[in-house]
């Protein structure tokens, strides 16, 4: 897990990258509110990229820790089928930010790895910088599978 800052313009933010590993922690139980937990603690985060993610039809871990971890907005890119059901597993932002756009970039498969892709997000942030009204600015974030 890795934390950072990165600058918008007039304002820092914080961003986030955590391998979360399909929510299974080093004592090899799937817990997806132990994730969220751990999200929360690192925070106020504004951005956090998540690779290792599942999204299935038992299960979105994407949008459960979303909720859990009160980001409003999440965008995810499948690379793979999921191991803990019909679905698919990848990488996912999760942002309290409006996602305005999403582009993926999929990798050349090599020999025989699995699938890598590059999900980039690209934000609205708003600020009052007058009495006036809010200024949009604009930020993209990148997701990437190993």
């Amino acid at each position: 897990m890795q934390s950072g800052c990165v600058h918008f313009p007039g304002e820092p933010a914080r961003v986030a990258s955590f391998n979360i590993q399909s929510g299974v922690g080093s004592d090899m139980q799937l817990n997806i509110a132990r994730v969220a937990r751990a999200l929360i603690r690192m925070g106020p985060l504004d951005l956090v990229a998540l690779q290792e993610i599942d999204v299935c039809t038992d299960v979105d871990q994407v949008a459960e820790i979303a909720h859990l971890a009160g980001f409003a907005h999440h965008a995810f890119v499948g690379t793979r089928p999921s191991k803990l059901g019909v679905g698919e597993y990848g990488d996912a932002v999760l942002s309290r930010f409006p996602i305005e756009a999403t582009h993926v970039l999929r990798f050349k498969r090599w020999r025989l790895r699995a699938e890598r892709a590059c999900l980039f997000v690209k934000v609205r942030v708003s600020n009052s910088i007058t009495s006036s009204g809010p200024e949009a600015r604009r930020c993209s974030v990148a997701s990437s599978s190993e």
